[in-house]
């Protein structure tokens, strides 16, 4: 394999942390959710930012683009997770 910086291969350099690096943009665009406000105020968005999956939408609760049905895409995103694997029949 090729090596780069550091001795390590060159795939490996192209790798990033997806959640370090959404949270680096949203910090910088004033977009990161203070999840911590949500523990008190909305129980239920909290849960889902803290143990659901991460998605784009958190990204849309605050800041200056925020959208309003960002916290009900955050609560029924496991719906439409589930939606394609489940049978059309039914």
């Amino acid at each position: 394999m090729l090596k780069a910086i550091g001795g390590k291969e060159f795939k490996e350099n192209l790798r990033i942390k997806f959640i370090e690096y959404m949270d680096e943009l949203g910090a910088e665009l004033g977009a990161r959710p203070n999840i911590s406000k949500y523990l008190f105020k909305d129980f239920q968005l909290w849960r889902k930012l803290v143990f659901g999956p991460c998605v784009s939408y958190q990204y849309r609760i605050e800041g200056r683009h925020k959208w309003p049905g960002a916290r009900e895409a955050i609560l029924g995103v496991e719906e439409r997770i589930k939606k394609p694997f489940t049978s059309w029949r039914t």
